[in-house]
Order: structure tokens, then sequence, then C-alpha cells
């Protein structure tokens, strides 16, 4: 599953807590943070923190999952 930063997808991240055999994808630090010690993998996209929403952002993510 991917998720992007913000309060909608946290509250889902929540919700995925307990789910085993899942991995999550994402550039929210928030979301990891959330995600820390559950039963889910978790992947952050890295690049540079965007201090406003905790997300990351930048060319590192581009070019790492560009096509």
């Amino acid at each position: 599953m991917i998720l992007d930063s913000g309060t909608t997808t946290t509250a889902i991240a929540a919700r995925w807590r307990n789910f085993r055999n899942v991995t999550i994808v994402t550039n929210a630090v928030n979301i990891a943070a959330e995600l820390s010690g559950a039963s889910v993998e978790v992947i952050l996209t890295g690049g540079t923190l965007r201090k406003n929403s905790f997300s990351l952002v930048g060319r590192l993510p581009k070019k790492r999952y560009a096509g």
C-alpha cells in the first residue's frame, strides 16, 4: 500500500497496524512513526524533510521510483 502524508492517511495507517504480510510505502515520517513496532513492513521513500507536513520530498524519491 502507498500512503502519502496527511491526517486521513495517518488514520488509515493506524487501522493497518495489526495486518500481516503487508508492506506500506510512505513519504510521511509521522506514518512511519505510527507504524513502528507494528506487524506491517514500512518503507520510507527518502528525501528532504518538509517540516510543515513531516513528509519527505525531492529528487531522491523521484529518481528511485521513476519508471
